[in-house]
């Protein structure tokens, strides 16, 4: 599951960074301040990325199969709205090479999010219940279906 995200982190960094040159003046002012209204719109987030992490670190060696589940779909609300922005803004590049600048913006601000997942992905592993949790391909499936996160 770590590696799905970190995937579509990278893919997007990439994107990125390959058009981000074509952009200058007020341009890159637009989209920073594009940016900045939609984290204004964003709903709060019931818990933070790193304190997910922390308590699986911290707790996860003794956790369910259920508790790990549970872990798991609390960690892909809390990623659920970068990963909307970041399928968002692909789409907009796709488009319109021009947007990059966003996209940038937004690797910027979750700068942490790759090392996060990876200490994540390091604490589900270390648990045989949440390894089996990890790669379980159907439940990450039917989570995401569930939840409205995109594929990217």
């Amino acid at each position: 599951m770590k590696k799905v995200l970190v995937g579509m982190f990278a893919l997007a960094m990439c994107l990125g960074l390959a058009t981000s040159c074509n952009q200058k003046g007020d341009a890159n002012k637009a989209a920073a301040d594009s940016t900045k209204v939609e984290k204004k719109q964003e709903a709060p987030q019931a818990r933070a990325i790193a304190d997910i992490v922390k308590d699986a670190k911290e707790k996860g060696a003794n956790w369910s199969v259920d508790e790990w589940k549970a872990s798991f779909r609390e960690m892909m609300i809390a990623v659920k709205p970068m990963m909307t922005k970041m399928a968002d803004i692909i789409e907009q590049i796709k488009k319109d090479p021009t947007k990059a600048d966003e996209l940038s913006k937004l690797m910027e601000d979750n700068a942490d999010f790759e090392k996060l997942m990876d200490e994540y992905e390091a604490a589900a592993n270390a648990s045989e219940n949440g390894k089996k949790v990890s790669e379980d391909k159907e439940f990450e499936k039917q989570l995401k279906a569930e939840l409205g996160i995109p594929d990217l």
